[in-house]
């Protein structure tokens, strides 16, 4: 009888043991999975920073194409007397000696 006993004081504790360890196996995986979606270095915050990056890409490809035009506009002031003439006459409503300008009001109906 007591050897019987024994036999089942360590099938429980056996048992207990491979509870635990399931238990504890189980909140490890639970917890990798959670960080591999939500951690610091996760899928959300990649894709989150993924999008950021092609966002900051389209606004450098902007920048570089504003930078472009105005510096073929200095080009343009650097060398040609035309484009400053039309400039001239466009923003600031200069004209030559003997030209004179006719302004309208309103949309001419």
């Amino acid at each position: 009888m007591r050897g019987n006993r024994i036999k089942q004081q360590a099938e429980a504790e056996r048992r207990r043991r491979r509870i635990i360890f399931f238990t504890v196996a189980l909140l490890s995986f639970f917890y990798l999975i959670f960080n591999i979606f939500f951690g610091d270095m996760g899928l959300v915050r990649y894709e989150r920073l993924k999008s950021n990056r092609a966002m900051l890409e389209q606004e450098i490809l902007q920048a570089k194409k504003d930078n472009d035009a105005l510096k073929k506009q200095i080009d343009d002031l650097k060398k040609d007397p035309a484009y400053i003439e039309k400039l001239a006459r466009e923003n600031l409503g200069l004209a030559r000696r003997d030209e004179i300008i006719f302004q309208y009001e309103g949309n001419g109906r």
